[in-house]
């Protein structure tokens, strides 16, 4: 976005960066947009999709007028979806954006341009959506202004701290990964690098004017695949450096373990490199072969050896679960992870992002289930799915939330090896050994989490079952009860380490305006007046935390798992909707498996109760529809008003396209009863559920449910086939004696 806003002002535009991290930032943005013609959202992460969306609905609500841009990696991948669901987005920016968005800009300011002009977006007209021609990608990096940056000031550890690029786009082709997958869709050279002088001049620029000395770069490949390539490109970035006159610098980088050698690091680490964050994502060679990454154990293992000699801080994340991933593998990433213990880690599941190779081939496979703005898979086993959806509820809070354990400890790494470069080694020892403490502690913790909810899946023949529900239920809150105490173990060494900082900067708020140091400068620390600049610049309240989090590399938190109702096949939905229900009872007939259970419920809006009982299928019925999921069945009692009434609902849900119909009807004592869909009519294309038949109450009003009644509901498919569900006594039994 920072690129965007300087190109618009180098165009002669205005442009200002706003930040949204909820709603709270909601009211400050529509007062900025009040004058505004265009509104620009980056729709880059599709975690965060629905957040954007729920913007971009906010904003037109109140600026019917303006329109609204997106862009971004999501955005560029799933465009045409979401032009056509979301009405208030206008136009989606395919790919990179500098260019287009200054075309767009005047067009929008001259009106002398139709869109279908502008090349490299997609956008909505009469209902219909377009794609231009593409745009090509921008070959001279160097030809881009330096970012647009706002005035607030970034500091870790003390230590004032920027993002820069030095180079766009990937070299590999993982199958799981959007960045690769936006690249195809402009043409032109996938990677490109800025020359290291111009490197060098943005670099410059922040540290004199903002007081930066610690450059993390966010590029997603800092290294190429030769070794004497890299080495030519450090040596002249070094001398650039030397000749900007950078002096006490550190950096953070990213690169593939294959691209790790020693001497290439050794010279890193002399310009300052103080971390990298490895892309090892698994142990196991078979899942890497799979997945198209470029690496082997061997690689990975020499990578962090190189790193641990020069004493530089790895971080790394595992995707323990993935579609190819069996408990085979899965215990070798955990062995791994016990391995590397004393570096920062995080584990997780691989996601499908949309476009991507490998949601391409899950849909395919039929083990996909979602829509655009979340899909997921099931795993390549029973066994090995139920346990990971329990996984990604289990180690949601501790691995993949803005507030995780996990990302506190990488964190704390992260300061811990910033300390070490800026501040003395002797007096830093103590925080750094209480730090590595730390990580080794939350690892340890995490890890024996994850080993034990396996071993309990693994080993269940028969699942669901009572002894692991109360399992898992233990584990759970013993998870809860340990990511508690370490989280306030980390505030406490946090809080330590923040006194220690801002007695070491001496720094405090002036009278008037702007910030000076106290104290005797020989006891300060050599970048105090650094950061000085860096809060002048920002205007920085005096209440500022001088430590910040540290930097850490976000494991992808799991996508929503929309149709959590109807999980799939493998009988898991029963376990994570009712793990804590008690009354849950399995029921076996001859052609079918239930799962019955009660649940009460209050609406204090209507003023009613609503007492029900529900029943899913869990064998399909095979002779009819091969893959056919979930069938649910409830019947709820409600009072209202101190008058009774009996609603119906019936859901199903499949892994492969139908068509389902909003026609069903239930036979209660040989009597058929039409009941009124309200959802029905619309397709249900591949991998997703997006519909579901509930009934009316009216029809079931003041019926009779005998004990001995037959009841059978009945749905049409594919409008031919239709499907019986027949009801079992026993379930009947059961709504009598509940409601």
């Amino acid at each position: 976005m920072g690129y965007l806003a300087s190109s618009l002002e180098q165009a002669g535009h205005e442009a200002d960066l706003q930040s949204y991290n909820g709603e709270t930032d909601i009211d400050g943005i529509l007062k900025k947009l009040l004058e505004a013609d265009i509104a620009s959202l980056s729709l880059t992460y599709q975690a965060k999709a629905k957040e954007y969306l729920h913007l971009a609905t906010v904003i037109k609500k109140h600026a019917s007028d303006i329109s609204i841009i997106a862009g971004g990696h999501y955005a560029t991948c799933a465009a045409r979806d979401i032009l056509i669901h979301h009405p208030e987005i206008d136009i989606i920016v395919l790919h990179e954006g500098e260019k287009t968005i200054v075309e767009l800009a005047e067009l929008y300011e001259h009106q002398n341009r139709s869109l279908e002009s502008v090349a490299g977006i997609a956008y909505r007209q009469d209902d219909d959506v377009f794609v231009t021609s593409p745009r090509r990608k921008i070959e001279d990096l160097d030809s881009l202004p330096f970012p647009r940056r706002n005035n607030k000031a970034y500091i870790l550890a003390g230590v004032p701290t920027a993002y820069l690029l030095g180079s766009r786009g990937c070299l590999n082709s993982c199958t799981y990964c959007c960045i690769s997958t936006i690249h195809n869709y402009a043409p032109g050279k996938r990677f490109r690098q800025r020359k290291p002088e111009q490197i060098a001049r943005e670099m410059a620029e922040l540290y004199n004017q903002r007081g930066v000395r610690h450059f993390v770069f966010h590029d997603d490949n800092f290294l190429v695949p030769r070794l004497d390539q890299n080495l030519s490109r450090l040596e002249e970035l070094e001398r650039e450096i030397h000749r900007n006159d950078l002096k006490d610098i550190g950096l953070t980088i990213k690169c593939c373990p294959s691209e790790v050698e020693e001497s290439l690091f050794a010279k890193l680490k002399e310009m300052g490199l103080v971390r990298v964050f490895l892309g090892i994502e698994s142990s196991c060679d078979k899942v890497v072969f799979k997945l198209k990454r470029r690496q082997t154990l061997e690689q990975s293992e020499n990578a962090i050896a190189i790193c641990r000699v020069l004493g530089i801080s790895v971080q790394f994340n595992i995707m323990v679960f993935n579609p190819f991933a069996d408990f085979s593998s899965i215990r070798d990433d955990m062995v791994f992870m016990e391995k590397y213990i004393g570096h920062p880690l995080n584990f997780c599941r691989t996601e499908l992002f949309a476009g991507t190779p490998l949601e391409k081939e899950m849909i395919e496979q039929k083990r996909a289930r979602g829509n655009y703005l979340s899909r997921v898979y099931s795993m390549a086993t029973p066994a090995v799915d139920r346990a990971s959806r329990f996984f990604t509820r289990l180690f949601y809070d501790r691995c993949w939330s803005q507030s995780s354990l996990m990302l506190m400890s990488g964190g704390m790494d992260h300061l811990s090896a910033v300390l070490n470069q800026h501040y003395g080694k002797f007096e830093t020892r103590i925080f750094r050994k209480r730090i590595r403490d730390y990580v080794i502690r939350v690892n340890e913790d995490s890890i024996a989490m994850l080993k034990e909810m396996v071993a309990l899946f693994e080993n269940e023949a028969e699942f669901p079952n009572p002894q692991l529900v109360e399992r898992l239920r233990t584990l759970a809150e013993r998870e809860r009860c340990s990511r508690e105490d370490l989280l306030q173990l980390g505030e406490n060494i946090r809080e330590d380490l923040s006194h220690f900082v801002h007695t070491r900067l001496g720094i405090e708020p002036a009278d008037g305006i702007g910030y000076e140091i106290k104290g005797k400068r020989s006891n300060l620390a050599k970048h105090a007046m650094a950061v000085v600049l860096a809060l002048s610049v920002s205007g920085t309240s005096s209440c500022i935390s001088l430590l910040g989090g540290g930097v850490e590399e976000y494991a992808p938190p799991p996508l929503e798992d929309t149709y959590a109702s109807f999980k799939s096949s493998h009988e898991s939905s029963w376990f994570e909707e009712h793990a804590n229900d008690s009354t849950a009872k399995r029921v076996e007939t001859n052609q079918n498996t239930y799962l019955i259970w009660r649940e009460t419920a209050t609406d204090d809006f209507n003023k009613s109760t609503r007492d029900s009982v529900i029943m899913q299928v869990l064998k399909k019925p095979e002779h009819l529809i091969p893959d056919l999921a979930i069938i649910t069945v409830a019947f709820h009692k409600i009072v209202q008003d101190n008058l009774v009434g009996y609603h119906l609902s019936f859901s199903i849900s499949s892994d492969e396209g139908f068509y389902f119909y909003d026609r069903a009807s239930v036979k209660i004592n040989n009597e058929i009863t039409e009941l009124d869909g309200k959802a029905g009519s619309m397709q249900v294309s591949a991998g997703q559920f997006n519909t579901y038949l509930v009934c009316n109450p009216d029809p079931l009003m003041g019926k009779e449910i005998k004990e001995n009644s037959k009841i059978v509901v009945r749905t049409y498919i594919r409008q031919k086939d239709y499907l019986d569900i027949d009801i079992p006594s026993e379930f009947i039994s059961l709504v009598l004696s509940v409601l």
